[in-house]
């Protein structure tokens, strides 16, 4: 490995990063689907809190894919 091919390593590499990030929001997404379907049909306060922790994670998971 030369250092003339470490910049397209990396731009490959970011791309592998970005999509494993994609795949990893998506499989979330899924999760906190089914989360809150869960939680709905109980108590109120217990669906609120994970809609909370939801939108937490995805907003961390937003700001990781950006970056």
């Amino acid at each position: 490995m030369t250092d003339s091919n470490t910049p397209e390593i990396h731009r490959k590499l970011d791309k592998i990063a970005r999509l494993l990030a994609f795949l990893v929001l998506f499989e979330f997404l899924k999760l906190a689907g089914e989360l809150l379907t869960i939680t709905s049909v109980g108590n109120s306060f217990f669906s609120m809190l994970s809609l909370v922790i939801v939108l937490v994670l995805l907003a961390g998971i937003s700001v990781i894919i950006t970056s």
